[in-house]
Protein backbone atom coordinates (compact mmCIF):
# COMPACT_ATOMS: atom_id res chain seq x y z
CA UNK A 1 0.00 0.00 0.00
CA UNK A 2 2.98 1.88 0.71
CA UNK A 3 4.46 2.00 -3.00
CA UNK A 4 0.79 2.81 -4.36
CA UNK A 5 0.87 6.37 -2.19
CA UNK A 6 4.77 6.93 -3.13
CA UNK A 7 3.31 6.23 -6.63
CA UNK A 8 -0.28 7.88 -6.57
CA UNK A 9 -1.38 4.13 -8.11
CA UNK A 10 -5.20 4.22 -6.98
CA UNK A 11 -4.70 6.58 -4.35
CA UNK A 12 -3.61 10.20 -4.45
CA UNK A 13 -0.03 10.66 -4.15
CA UNK A 14 0.84 11.74 -0.40
CA UNK A 15 4.78 10.36 0.35
CA UNK A 16 4.47 10.94 3.83
CA UNK A 17 1.87 8.30 3.90
CA UNK A 18 4.34 6.26 1.71
CA UNK A 19 6.66 6.35 3.83
CA UNK A 20 5.40 5.74 7.24
CA UNK A 21 3.44 2.75 5.60
CA UNK A 22 6.59 1.44 3.94
CA UNK A 23 8.37 2.05 7.19
CA UNK A 24 6.03 0.13 9.33
CA UNK A 25 6.20 -2.45 6.85
CA UNK A 26 10.04 -2.81 6.65
CA UNK A 27 10.04 -2.98 10.22
CA UNK A 28 7.93 -5.78 9.86
CA UNK A 29 10.45 -7.62 7.86
CA UNK A 30 9.32 -7.04 4.29
CA UNK A 31 11.71 -6.46 2.22
CA UNK A 32 10.13 -4.62 -0.99
CA UNK A 33 9.35 -2.04 1.05
CA UNK A 34 13.06 -1.64 2.48
CA UNK A 35 13.37 -1.73 -1.07
CA UNK A 36 11.07 0.94 -1.64
CA UNK A 37 12.52 3.13 1.43
CA UNK A 38 15.76 2.58 -0.22
CA UNK A 39 14.30 4.35 -3.85
CA UNK A 40 12.87 7.13 -1.86
CA UNK A 41 16.01 7.87 -0.35
CA UNK A 42 17.58 7.92 -3.76
CA UNK A 43 15.34 9.84 -5.34
CA UNK A 44 14.62 12.52 -2.89
CA UNK A 45 10.82 11.29 -3.02
CA UNK A 46 9.43 12.92 -0.08
CA UNK A 47 12.34 12.54 1.75
CA UNK A 48 15.95 14.33 1.43
CA UNK A 49 17.83 12.19 -0.71
CA UNK A 50 20.64 10.46 0.55
CA UNK A 51 22.27 8.32 -1.16
CA UNK A 52 24.43 6.42 1.67
CA UNK A 53 21.12 5.42 3.14
CA UNK A 54 19.33 4.55 -0.05
CA UNK A 55 22.19 2.57 -0.52
CA UNK A 56 22.34 0.57 3.04
CA UNK A 57 18.55 0.14 2.84
CA UNK A 58 18.84 -1.39 -0.83
CA UNK A 59 22.21 -3.33 0.15
CA UNK A 60 20.01 -5.40 3.26
CA UNK A 61 17.35 -5.97 1.40
CA UNK A 62 19.67 -7.23 -1.94
CA UNK A 63 22.22 -9.42 0.51
CA UNK A 64 18.26 -10.86 1.57
CA UNK A 65 17.51 -12.13 -1.30
CA UNK A 66 15.35 -9.54 -2.67
CA UNK A 67 15.22 -9.51 -6.06
CA UNK A 68 14.21 -6.20 -7.44
CA UNK A 69 17.05 -4.81 -4.64
CA UNK A 70 19.46 -7.10 -6.09
CA UNK A 71 18.58 -5.23 -9.99
CA UNK A 72 19.25 -1.89 -8.06
CA UNK A 73 22.14 -3.08 -6.92
CA UNK A 74 23.47 -4.32 -10.18
CA UNK A 75 22.21 -0.91 -11.67
CA UNK A 76 24.00 1.07 -9.00
CA UNK A 77 27.14 -0.58 -9.89
CA UNK A 78 26.62 -0.78 -13.34
CA UNK A 79 26.38 3.81 -13.25
CA UNK A 80 28.21 4.33 -10.10
CA UNK A 81 25.16 5.58 -9.02
CA UNK A 82 24.25 6.19 -5.06
CA UNK A 83 27.51 6.75 -3.84
CA UNK A 84 29.35 3.56 -5.13
CA UNK A 85 32.18 3.50 -8.00
CA UNK A 86 31.50 1.39 -11.16
CA UNK A 87 31.88 -2.11 -10.39
CA UNK A 88 31.79 -4.45 -13.33
CA UNK A 89 31.98 -7.81 -11.51
CA UNK A 90 29.66 -6.72 -8.87
CA UNK A 91 27.57 -5.67 -11.53
CA UNK A 92 27.16 -9.03 -13.18
CA UNK A 93 26.94 -10.49 -9.53
CA UNK A 94 24.21 -9.26 -8.20
CA UNK A 95 21.79 -9.09 -11.98
CA UNK A 96 23.22 -12.44 -11.85
CA UNK A 97 21.28 -13.20 -8.41
CA UNK A 98 18.47 -11.35 -9.51
CA UNK A 99 18.03 -13.15 -12.53
CA UNK A 100 18.35 -16.54 -11.82
CA UNK A 101 14.88 -15.56 -9.86
CA UNK A 102 13.32 -14.40 -13.03
CA UNK A 103 13.82 -10.74 -12.66
CA UNK A 104 12.83 -9.44 -15.88
CA UNK A 105 15.07 -5.98 -15.90
CA UNK A 106 18.19 -7.64 -14.30
CA UNK A 107 17.28 -10.64 -17.26
CA UNK A 108 17.37 -7.59 -19.87
CA UNK A 109 20.46 -5.73 -18.21
CA UNK A 110 22.65 -9.27 -17.87
CA UNK A 111 21.46 -10.24 -21.53
CA UNK A 112 22.68 -7.12 -22.83
CA UNK A 113 25.64 -6.93 -21.36
CA UNK A 114 26.87 -10.79 -22.78
CA UNK A 115 25.79 -9.73 -26.04
CA UNK A 116 27.36 -6.39 -25.59
CA UNK A 117 31.03 -8.19 -24.28
CA UNK A 118 32.63 -5.15 -22.86
CA UNK A 119 32.22 -5.74 -19.20
CA UNK A 120 32.15 -9.70 -19.34
CA UNK A 121 33.47 -11.47 -22.43
CA UNK A 122 30.95 -11.95 -25.12
CA UNK A 123 28.34 -15.00 -24.63
CA UNK A 124 26.05 -14.00 -27.61
CA UNK A 125 23.72 -17.41 -26.72
CA UNK A 126 23.52 -16.41 -23.00
CA UNK A 127 23.09 -13.03 -23.97
CA UNK A 128 19.47 -13.53 -26.77
CA UNK A 129 19.01 -16.48 -23.71
CA UNK A 130 18.66 -13.77 -21.38
CA UNK A 131 16.76 -11.70 -23.82
CA UNK A 132 14.64 -13.99 -24.35
CA UNK A 133 13.43 -14.73 -20.76
CA UNK A 134 13.19 -11.48 -20.03
CA UNK A 135 9.38 -10.26 -19.66
CA UNK A 136 8.41 -7.09 -21.84
CA UNK A 137 8.77 -4.35 -19.60
CA UNK A 138 8.69 -0.45 -20.62
CA UNK A 139 12.62 -0.39 -20.83
CA UNK A 140 12.77 -3.92 -22.52
CA UNK A 141 11.28 -2.55 -26.05
CA UNK A 142 14.73 -1.56 -27.84
CA UNK A 143 15.96 -4.49 -26.11
CA UNK A 144 13.63 -6.35 -27.76
CA UNK A 145 14.86 -5.08 -31.22
CA UNK A 146 17.99 -6.04 -30.60
CA UNK A 147 17.43 -9.42 -29.69
CA UNK A 148 15.39 -9.36 -33.20
CA UNK A 149 17.91 -8.25 -34.86
CA UNK A 150 21.40 -9.72 -33.22
CA UNK A 151 19.42 -13.23 -31.59
CA UNK A 152 17.06 -14.07 -34.39
CA UNK A 153 17.69 -12.83 -38.09
CA UNK A 154 21.45 -12.96 -38.15
CA UNK A 155 23.93 -15.36 -37.75
CA UNK A 156 27.51 -13.28 -36.94
CA UNK A 157 27.72 -9.47 -35.86
CA UNK A 158 29.02 -7.57 -38.16
CA UNK A 159 31.97 -4.37 -36.97
CA UNK A 160 29.41 -1.71 -37.95
CA UNK A 161 26.44 -4.02 -36.67
CA UNK A 162 28.56 -3.83 -33.34
CA UNK A 163 28.96 -0.46 -33.11
CA UNK A 164 25.43 -0.09 -33.60
CA UNK A 165 24.47 -2.60 -30.96
CA UNK A 166 26.83 -0.84 -28.52
CA UNK A 167 25.14 2.70 -29.14
CA UNK A 168 21.78 1.04 -28.68
CA UNK A 169 22.88 -0.78 -25.17
CA UNK A 170 24.63 2.59 -23.87
CA UNK A 171 21.12 3.92 -24.85
CA UNK A 172 18.98 1.42 -22.73
CA UNK A 173 21.14 1.17 -19.86
CA UNK A 174 21.58 5.52 -19.58
CA UNK A 175 17.78 5.88 -19.92
CA UNK A 176 16.60 4.02 -17.68
CA UNK A 177 14.40 4.35 -14.83
CA UNK A 178 15.27 1.28 -12.77
CA UNK A 179 15.49 3.43 -9.35
CA UNK A 180 12.78 5.26 -9.87
CA UNK A 181 10.02 2.59 -10.44
CA UNK A 182 8.73 0.75 -6.65
CA UNK A 183 7.98 -2.97 -7.86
Amino acid sequence: VGGAYDQGQGVPRDYKKAFDLLSKAMKQGHLGAQTNLGLMYYTGRGVPKDDKKAFELISKAAEQGHDYAQTCLGWMYQNGQAGVSKNNAKTVEWYTKAAEQGQGLAQMYLGLIYLDGRIVPRDRPKGCDLLHASPNTPADAKAAGLYEKFCVTQDSISTDDEAQMRDEIDKIVKSAQVLGTVR
